[in-house]
């Protein structure tokens, strides 16, 4: 019997690990205005992002961010076509996008 208890405290925390994410995104760039905006790649085929989340420890959405349309990454150019599911929900003293 421990040997099962054992084992399924050993899977819970193991698939606990796997789901929690430390970060939501594949890269980041700075804009224009040198705030750090994070994205994920939609689609590698089509070159397209979303506008997502940071680390806690490193969002730092505040003030107007302005998104450009297109940004580059690792040599290629994505157009950002959206702003992902609670992107800007950790922001504090964002006044604009």
């Amino acid at each position: 019997m421990k040997t099962k208890n054992i084992l399924f405290i050993l899977m819970s925390v193991i698939s606990l690990a796997s789901a929690y994410n430390t970060s939501a995104w594949n890269f980041y760039a700075e804009n224009n205005d040198g705030v750090r905006i994070y994205y994920n790649i939609i689609s590698s085929d089509n070159h397209t992002v979303e506008v997502t989340y940071g680390s806690e420890a490193y969002n730092s959405y505040s003030g107007n961010v302005v998104i450009p349309s297109v940004v580059e990454y690792d040599g290629q150019e994505y157009t950002v076509i959206r702003i992902g599911y609670n992107a800007f929900l950790r922001s504090s003293g964002l006044t604009g996008i």
